[in-house]
């Protein structure tokens, strides 16, 4: 197919510029005789005066319109070491095909063979790794080949419709109710989970004594331990003591039973909290959040005004 394309391509190259009259070129054919000429002077040639024959029939070549598409012809004259006898190869096997499709003369089975043999090579035809071995060895390496070949076909068909087979699955199965809910059940107890991760994470803020620990502390335990973090400046620290250390007083007091796992507002709506005590804890709370999940660290303002809100909150349940 490709020896046809080629043919038929420089066929009609050739009706143009038979129909271009005002172009320097005669016609294709023309041009390759002038371009062989010179390769054949190059290839005699050496140094300077060779590239400087092979630089002509290169231009040649550009500058026909008829044969500028073809770059196959060009392109072993590229480079820094253009390969002359390749490239009067291809040029004779065009003025060969050209000679019997236009001009209906020379031997047709000649200049077939010909073209042939140029595109049963590179560039045209990529060559497998068994015509890169020496000749009497491709004998013996040629039905190993076929076999690797055969043996690729069938794993290569046998992958596709496994994956055919799989994507057929996936699909029925996508499309069952039973997998509809499932997936339902799924996104529910994902949320759930989350839901108790977070819930489990903000409430780590109001634990009153690390998970490990076997006694509870006191309100007046967790206060000492506010006063020794703000000593020490871990004031982040302090004002976490102190919400449980007010937290604590007022359950101490039978305002509320305080529950570590709880969140510091599920403190604040506990029905049995009286409306008072919810407002004074209410900006003691708001406080702290701010503080605990803000991008600013906590400074010994932060821990002083919030032991003026926890002073309220004691004097409202002492």
């Amino acid at each position: 197919m490709k020896r046809l394309a080629l043919i038929a391509a420089l066929a009609t190259s050739t009706l143009l510029a038979g129909a271009a009259m005002a172009t320097p070129f005669e016609d294709p054919p023309q041009t390759l005789k002038r371009v062989l000429s010179l390769l054949q002077d190059a290839d005699r040639a050496s140094g300077a005066a060779r590239a400087e024959v092979v630089r002509s029939a290169r231009v040649l070549l550009e500058q026909d319109p008829a044969l500028r598409a073809q770059t196959w012809l060009r392109e072993p004259l590229a480079g820094d070491t253009p390969s002359v006898t390749e490239a009067m190869a291809r040029v004779a096997a065009a003025l060969a095909v050209l000679d019997t499709t236009v001009q209906r003369g020379g031997n047709p089975a000649a200049a077939s063979a010909a073209l042939d043999g140029i595109l049963a090579g590179p560039p045209f035809v990529e060559l497998d790794w068994v015509s890169k071995l020496p000749e009497w060895l491709q004998p013996v390496a040629r039905p190993l080949a076929d076999l690797m070949k055969l043996a690729q076909d069938l794993i290569d068909r046998a992958g596709q419709a496994l994956r055919d087979q799989i994507f057929r699955i996936i699909g029925w199965v996508a499309r069952s109710p039973l997998s509809i809910a499932l997936a339902f059940v799924t996104v529910l107890a994902t949320l759930a989970l989350y839901r108790l991760a977070f819930r489990a994470a903000i409430a780590g803020q109001g634990e009153s004594i690390p998970p490990h620990a076997e006694i509870r502390l006191t309100a007046g335990q967790a206060l000492v331990l506010a006063q020794e973090h703000a000593g020490a400046g871990r004031y982040r620290q302090a004002c976490h003591y102190l919400l449980v250390s007010t937290f604590l007083w007022v359950d101490e007091h039978g305002g509320i039973e305080f529950d570590p796992s709880a969140t510091n507002r599920e403190h604040l709506r506990r029905p049995a909290l009286e409306p008072a005590l919810a407002v004074a804890l209410s900006p003691l709370v708001e406080r702290f959040d701010r503080l605990w999940y803000g991008d600013l660290p906590a400074g010994d303002g932060d821990y002083r005004d919030m032991l003026a809100l926890a002073a309220r909150v004691r004097e409202l349940v002492a």
